[in-house]
C-alpha cells in the first residue's frame, strides 16, 4: 500500500514538473516571436518611413530648383511683366 501511495505521489509531481515546464516552453516561445515579430513591424515601419522621407526630400529639391529658377530669371531680366513671368512659370508645370 505504502508502494501504491509513493508512485501516486511521484506521478503527480510528474505531472506538476510536466505542466510547470510546458508553461515555461510556452512562455518563452511567446515572448520570442512576440519580440519577433516587433522587430518585423520596426523594421517594415523604418522602411516606409524612409521612402517617405527621401520623396519628401526629393520633392523639395525640386520645388527649391524651382526657386532657384525664379530667381536667376529676375536677376537675368532688368522688367518682367506679367505674361513673361506666366510663360516662364508654366514650364515648371
Amino acid at each position: 500500500m505504502k508502494r501504491l501511495s509513493e508512485w501516486i505521489r511521484f506521478r503527480h509531481a510528474a505531472v506538476v514538473w510536466m505542466v510547470a515546464i510546458g508553461v515555461a516552453l510556452s512562455l518563452a516561445i511567446s515572448f520570442y516571436l512576440r519580440k519577433a515579430e516587433d522587430d518585423v513591424i520596426r523594421l517594415n515601419f523604418e522602411r516606409i518611413v524612409a521612402d517617405r522621407v527621401s520623396a519628401l526630400e526629393r520633392e523639395i529639391e525640386s520645388e527649391l530648383k524651382k526657386l532657384i529658377s525664379l530667381k536667376a530669371f529676375y536677376a537675368g531680366s532688368d522688367k518682367i511683366n506679367r505674361p513673361e513671368f506666366e510663360a516662364y512659370a508654366k514650364t515648371f508645370g
